[in-house]
């Protein structure tokens, strides 16, 4: 209950996070946003067409060499062929246009956050720079303006995205079968929600070490620098701050090393399950295909499978 509690409060965190940049990505280019947007739900929809157009041109395929080849049947997979091959150029066009506006925004974006960060700097007393709590954001959102914000927004995009996917591929699925749908659906979530909660730890970890990482810079800085390299040597200060690094350092890896023995202790089992799930599902669709007969549905189920598995697992990671 308290990491469902947790869970929902990282959630509103990340919702508020992404409200906040979407209006400042937003208002650095209207446009640019609205027809990515547009480009991002247009790719999102064709895996669904794609599982349907494949279920078709096999289905088809087939009857028509049962039917002797007939000539109808025969068209009628052709044209979902060419169906097919025009869904394949538009998502090739679509990604193109994604990748053009996605520069243009990025580098529009960097620019503008690097003169608000400046013209804030510039306004600040010299205090706040010794404050090495104050110091330590600022240095953060220097460091991060470049790539961080448009990264969080491409998260966003990328979200919206997979929900457009699963939604569509879901709607398919369940129009063909309704209860091997919903099992597909919730087959990788105890393996996804695993990961999410170590993932989240990790994140936690890492934030809490923002000064030790800087002190651990700053010992690898002394002790290979040549402005420091007189002193160093002057008052034997390098066997210590070799010492200082090996101790922080073991620290880290201890650390680390006790978090992904938990987190593979943990992750395994659901693992397991979520593979016999899979398993399971796709010996049913099997087993539907043997008994109507319909083997174009076997091709759109296993495919179907696949897309629903890896979207679930890369939304849920996506907001943990």
């Amino acid at each position: 209950m308290k990491y469902i509690q947790r869970f929902a409060q990282h959630v509103r965190v990340v919702a508020s996070t992404w409200s906040r940049v979407l209006v400042l990505i937003w208002r650095t280019n209207p446009w640019y946003v609205t027809w990515l947007l547009v480009f991002t739900f247009l790719g999102g929809l064709i895996p669904s067409l794609q599982i349907q157009f494949t279920s078709q041109i096999i289905q088809n395929a087939a009857e028509a060499i049962q039917a002797g080849h007939a000539p109808q049947l025969v068209h009628l997979a052709i044209l979902f062929g060419f169906l097919q091959g025009g869904l394949m150029l538009i998502s090739s066009v679509l990604g193109i246009g994604q990748q053009q506006l996605q520069s243009l925004l990025q580098t529009k974006l960097a620019n503008v956050i690097a003169i608000r960060i400046m013209e804030k700097a510039i306004e600040l007393d010299v205090q706040y720079f010794e404050d090495d709590e104050f110091y330590d954001k600022l240095q953060r959102a220097n460091r991060e303006s470049s790539y961080r914000p448009y990264q969080i927004f491409w998260q966003m995009v990328t979200t919206g995205s997979q929900c457009v996917t699963l939604i569509s591929v879901v709607a398919v699925l369940l129009y063909w079968n309704w209860w091997l749908g919903l099992l597909i659906l919730l087959a990788p979530l105890p393996s996804v929600a695993s990961q999410i909660f170590y993932g989240h730890q990790s994140y936690k970890i890492e934030r809490e070490r923002t000064q030790q990482r800087r002190r651990l810079s700053y010992f690898q800085f002394l002790t290979t620098n040549a402005q420091s390299v007189k002193e160093i040597r002057l008052f034997r200060l390098g066997d210590y701050f070799l010492g200082r690094y090996k101790q922080l350092y073991n620290d880290f890896y201890k650390v680390d090393s006790d978090l992904v023995k938990r987190e593979t202790r943990a992750l395994v089992p659901f693992t397991i399950l979520t593979n016999l799930t899979s398993a399971g599902a796709q010996i049913y669709a099997i087993s539907i295909t043997i008994a109507t007969g319909q083997i174009g549905f076997l091709a759109g189920y296993m495919q179907a499978i696949a897309v629903v598995q890896n979207t679930v697992e890369a939304l849920l990671w996506g907001v943990s």
